[in-house]
Formats: C-alpha cells, structure tokens, sequence
C-alpha cells in the first residue's frame, strides 16, 4: 500500500492557507514567520495565521497534535502531550498564534452550576496510561478547556453544566504502541460522569494508491466542529517516520461535526524529499456528523481528476505548491509544499473528485528573490475529467478587490492578481485619506478584513497602497450607509500574451490587452528604463471594457513598467504604477 518510507520534507497543517518556501530557499515566503517550540521543533506560521508548518527539531521523529480553536492555534508534539497536561510546560509554550481566545479556566469549586468529570486512560495494550492530553470543547460557546494529565490515567475535574465534545490524543509512549485520538462528540455534563477512553477501540489510518511507483507523503485524519462564532478543528497525522496514528469516535454523532480522511503521494527522491515529483496524488474523504474510527482505503487513479498547472517563470526560477482539501466544516486539512527548479515546472496532480481544492503557490525569479505567494479561491474538479492552468503569468497587479462601507466602518480587502485571477497580497503599507486630511497609515496585509472607522457623513476619500511590487491609488465619495454597502473602487487587468518563460517577444511594437472593472476610458503610459521616463499608448476598444495599448519596444528594452490611470463615470478615479510590470525581448 506504498507506505511511508523515510520522514520528508514539510508537513502543513493548512488551516486555510497559505504558502511555505520552496525547500532549498534562501528566502522565506513574505509575511512568515518562524516560531521554535520549547522542545526545539519548529513551525513556520502564516501572516494571517491560516497556515502552519510545523517540522521536528534534529533528530527528532514526532508528529504533532494541531489545535484550532478561532484564531488561536496550537502546535504541540506528541511526546510534550503529557507535560502539558501536568502542568510540566505551560500549554501557552505551544501557541503559534497571538490570541485573547485562550482556553478557559476550569472551576475551582463545586456549585450547583457544575459536575464532576472522570476520565480514565487507556493505552493499546489495554493498561492505564498517564501519556495522554484531553481538551474539552462546548459545543454551545466558543470556549475551551485543556485538562490536567494524572500519571494513573484517571482525570478527575469539575465542569461547567453543559454539552461538550471531547478530544484526547493517547500518545503511545516508550512502548512505541502507536498515537491514538479519540473524539466523544456527545459529552453532555448534567450530572457526574465518568468516562473510559481505550485507545483499543481506535483503528488504524491506511490509506493506499494503486499507483505501485507512487510513495505516500502522510496520511492523517481530521474533524471540526462547528461552535457559536469560532468553531473548533483538530486532527492527528502520520508522517515518514512516526510511529502509526489511529482514530476512533467514541459514542453517538452530533450534526455540528464534520470529519476529513486524506493522503498524499509522490515520486519519492533519493535523499528523502519530494522536490521535483512529476505527479502528486492528492486524496480525500470526507463525512459530515462524526468521526472516523480508523480509515482504509485503496484509491485507483479512474477516480480521480487530471489537473496539469503550469507555473511560469525564468529557468533560475523556483516554486513551491500546495494542493489543499477545502472540506466544509472542517476547512483546510494537511498537506505539503513540493518544491520545483528550473521554470516553466508542469507537475500532474491527481485529485479526488467531489472534493473542493485550493491551490497555493509560491514563485520566484530565483531562490533569493522575492516571492510571489499566489492562491485560487478553490474548485470541485470531476473524476476523469483532464483540466489545465497557468499561474504566475504577468501582469501582477492589484484586482479582485472587496471593499465595503458598512456605517461608518470600511472593510479593506485589497489583493493582487496574476493574469489568470490567482491572488495574492504584498507587504506594503496602506494609507487612508479622507477630504485631505490623512486619517492613518496602516500595515498591509492586515488580518481578515477588520472594520476600520471613519468620520460619519459624507467625504471625499483616497486610499494609496505602496508595496514593493506596485503602487496603487483609488480616489471615490463615500458617506455613512445603513447596510453593508461595496464602494466605488476600479482596476485594470493587463494581459500581455506571455510564453512560459512569462516573456514577450516583440517587435518594434506589440499589442497589450486589458480589461477594465468599470466603464470608463482607461489611459496607459509604459516605460522600458524602468520607470525613468514614460511614453503614452495608443488605445483602441475591441469590446465592453476591453482595450489594446500598442506598447512601444527600442532595441536592447528588457522589461515594460506600466502607468495607468481610470475614471468611471462618478468621477471615481483609480491609479496604478506597475515596474517591471513584464518581461520583453525582440
């Protein structure tokens, strides 16, 4: 069943989503950063805190138990599960993410409000066990609770009254048994209770391909619940060279749950990574209402979809890809970042039909360049079916946009898009005017698209995005709105037609399609000395909001800097100055 061979490369608890630097890198993917664990392990996480890496430490062989709870994330190795529990390491060693939504305290006293819980312990050779950490989860809030470990097996709490869910990971400890999690999904605490969890009951996760030259990259198995506001997701994985995983639900189902089997596989290399596979098959299944005990299954290639992704790029240009499963009520599940030299790079992957995917991708002209981390919005694709796509194809400008007045808040979602629509965001900074007067100069990306306040009433705002990439301006009138209101905000794609190497060859001039996100004449003035001096474009409409610049192109010219400018019919103005916007050669 092509089982796991040696431990490589990074695992990624992809908590949706984004994207790890290729392996061999000398540059992380923008807005990461590197968290090292107590225990010497590390964990790449995020700007906006939806993806983490975790990797072990050298010399360390351990998986990772991965809590999500709202925005809080924790990251903690299965040989560090019973200190958390007995309070030998703080809990808030392993978060990865900075949160107010920590876990609760539990009572200190009994009241009528409360119950007391008994929980007993264990192992798979059917003996008590203090090698264990449990978490228990209300499934009518957003709050959580971290229970102490006992070194006889038996936790003994008082509980608020209430419904719960409750999660315990058993590791397999010096015996070398094996990690278990069990899930009770329908813990109701009206009276005390107690509880026997037996890391017997769970089975064993073996997921196979009948590809016999593919090698299985991980298998793991995760669940989410969904809560008031937060909702809550965990899970548990093998990797090359863990001891094996086993899951079980423990009692009856509760609708809020929804649960993930998935597996990857690839052409294994010599040193034990995956960089360079041809191919990546990317499994998942999923059920909505309970957990699985245990999850076997051989996949067949006929029940799959043919997805070939062309990334583009200089032949000294490097990717990484992340194929991720996009599971409602479960969300992103575990994947891994499979690095390509050398571009254009075309890998084939294989993915479950049914399932939604999401597509991350991380290029760069070189490995110490800047990357461009870029991302799809998520797709079904159909069993059997052959698709295509491009990624990375200039031009790289602001587009897709998403801002809105609601009161007197604006929400700011203000991405970048390559040619084919994939997005991304920059570091930069955005700065916020109003009737001339500068209101703040915010960091971007921010988190999520956080309500941001102004003045109440009418005014005349400008918003003046800088990042390292572009510089993108809009100007539009706006006053207080009773609902959730979009604001006037423009773009323009341009769409030079770009070979693999995301070059165009050209002539002494060649035509550049764009299209624009509101009627409205745009004007366009390129450079080829990197922005030092600008010509205008001649332009001609060939459809609704659809225009060709003829760009100009002297001998010796290796790139084209865009400038453009569009004004809708309320005066509403948008601006854009691209450097370097493409490639050319004649």
């Amino acid at each position: 069943m092509n089982r796991l061979r040696t431990r490589a490369g990074l695992l990624v608890l992809a908590l949706l989503t984004t994207i790890p630097t290729p392996a061999g890198a000398n540059q992380p993917a923008p807005s990461d950063r590197t968290i090292t664990l107590v225990t010497g392990d590390t964990v790449r996480i995020s700007a906006d805190h939806k993806t983490v890496v975790p990797e072990p430490g050298p010399g360390r062989d351990v998986a990772f138990s991965v809590h999500r709870s709202g925005d809080q994330v924790s990251v903690i190795p299965t040989d560090a599960l019973a200190k958390v529990g007995t309070g030998k390491l703080d809990p808030r060693l392993f978060d990865v993410t900075p949160s107010s939504h920590q876990a609760r305290a539990l009572p200190a006293a009994r009241t009528n409000e409360n119950v007391e819980l008994t929980i007993r312990h264990l192992d798979r050779s059917g003996a008590a066990t203090g090698d264990y950490l449990d978490y228990l989860v209300d499934r009518d809030s957003d709050a959580f609770y971290i229970l102490p470990t006992e070194a006889d097996g038996a936790t003994k709490v008082l509980a608020p009254k209430g419904r719960y869910l409750l999660d315990s990971t058993i590791a397999g400890g010096s015996a070398n048994l094996g990690t278990s999690q069990l899930v009770q999904p329908a813990l109701n605490l009206t009276v005390d209770r107690t509880v026997t969890l037996d890391a017997r009951q769970a089975q064993p996760v073996e997921i196979g391909l009948s590809d016999p030259d593919a090698d299985q990259v991980m298998a793991n198995v995760f669940y989410g619940l969904t809560q008031r506001t937060q909702g809550w997701v965990s899970g548990i994985g093998e990797s090359p060279g863990t001891e094996p995983v086993f899951t079980a639900q423990v009692g009856p189902s509760v609708p809020a749950l929804a649960s993930e089997a998935s597996a990857q596989f690839a052409r294994q290399n010599a040193d034990g990574t995956f960089d360079g596979t041809p191919y990546v098959y990317a499994l998942s299944e999923s059920q909505s209402g309970k957990y699985y005990t245990g999850f076997r299954k051989i996949f067949h290639r006929t029940e799959l979809a043919k997805l070939t992704p062309t990334f583009v790029g200089p032949a000294s240009g490097v990717a990484a890809v992340l194929p991720v499963s996009d599971v409602p009520g479960v969300g992103g599940g575990r994947t891994m970042g499979y690095g390509f030299s050398g571009l254009p790079a075309a890998p084939v992957f294989y993915l479950t039909g049914g399932t939604p995917w999401l597509f991350d991708a991380s290029i760069a002209d070189s490995p110490d360049s800047e990357f461009v981390s870029l991302r799809d919005r998520g797709q079904v694709y159909k069993a059997g079916e052959t698709y295509t796509q491009h990624w990375g194809r200039a031009v790289l400008a602001s587009g897709e946009l998403a801002v809105t007045r609601t009161g007197d808040n604006l929400q700011l979602y203000l991405p970048y898009t390559d040619a084919d629509g994939h997005y991304a965001f920059s570091e930069g900074t955005l700065t916020v005017i109003r009737d001339n007067r500068k209101l703040d100069v915010l960091s971007y990306p921010f988190k999520g698209m956080e309500a941001y306040p102004v003045p109440a009433g009418p005014g005349k705002f400008r918003l003046e995005l800088v990042t390292s990439r572009f510089t993108s301006t809009w100007t539009f009138d706006s006053t207080t709105t009773a609902g959730t209101t979009p604001l006037p905000l423009s773009t323009i794609r341009f769409l030079p037609t770009v070979d693999d190497h995301n070059v165009v060859h050209t002539g002494a001039t060649h035509e550049l399609p764009l299209v624009v996100s509101t009627a409205g004449t745009p004007r366009v003035q390129t450079s080829t000395d990197n922005g030092t001096t600008w010509r205008s474009a001649p332009i001609r409409a060939t459809s609704n909001n659809r225009y060709v610049a003829t760009v100009a192109v002297p001998a010796g010219a290796t790139t084209v800097s865009l400038k453009s400018q569009l004004i809708d019919a309320a005066g509403n103005q948008f601006e854009t100055v691209v450097t370097d916007a493409y490639r050319v050669t004649r």
